[in-house]
């Protein structure tokens, strides 16, 4: 008996050194310049729509709303976290301002609107639809309101608010209709 418990103990000594961090920090914990992400692949797209980023993961586009370190919903490009209606059924978020696209070009109701219609098109070969079954219609009433209706109440919407937002635009000029290329 003295063994097996001499034994647990061991193991639970390794354990908590094993989870410890490191006495001195390394060059990424000084803040080297270079930033790793630890994924189980390389992803397929770097476009939102295509599920590149789901539930505010992404690097590179930003949600209404993201995720704080305690995990909890925060605005993002919403200056507030968005009003539920009470019945459930609307959802309405005000865009932070000013908001602007690497371009230079402003963030508008209208991106927003285009990146959930385009997760929506059954043309767009996008992963996340399912993801949306509640969403009935999303408009934007004025440049930086965006109104989102759904077809029942859904307690975690604003879960699915943190889907980065691609601009309307530039995605438009370019001809670029978030089309996977089938081989």
């Amino acid at each position: 008996m003295a063994a097996l418990a001499a034994a647990v103990l061991a193991a639970a000594v390794l354990v908590a050194a094993g989870c410890s961090s490191p006495a001195t920090p390394t060059d990424a914990a000084r803040g080297a310049g270079t930033l790793v992400v630890a994924t189980s692949g390389e992803p397929d797209t770097l476009n939102p729509v295509l599920n590149y980023g789901v539930d505010g993961g992404s690097l590179i586009f930003d949600g209404l709303v993201a995720r704080d370190a305690r995990n909890q919903l925060v605005p993002a490009l919403a200056r507030e976290l968005p009003t539920v209606s009470a019945d459930g059924e609307t959802v309405t978020a005000k865009l932070r301002d000013p908001v602007l696209f690497h371009d230079g070009s402003p963030l508008t109701a209208q991106d927003v609107v285009f990146t959930y219609q385009a997760v929506l098109d059954p043309k767009v070969d996008s992963t996340l639809r399912s993801d949306l079954d509640m969403l009935a219609s999303v408009a934007a009433p004025d440049p930086s309101t965006v109104v989102f209706t759904l077809k029942y109440a859904y307690a975690p919407f604003l879960q699915r608010l943190a889907l980065g937002i691609v601009p309307a635009k530039g995605l438009r000029r370019s001809g670029r209709q978030h089309r996977r290329v089938q081989p």
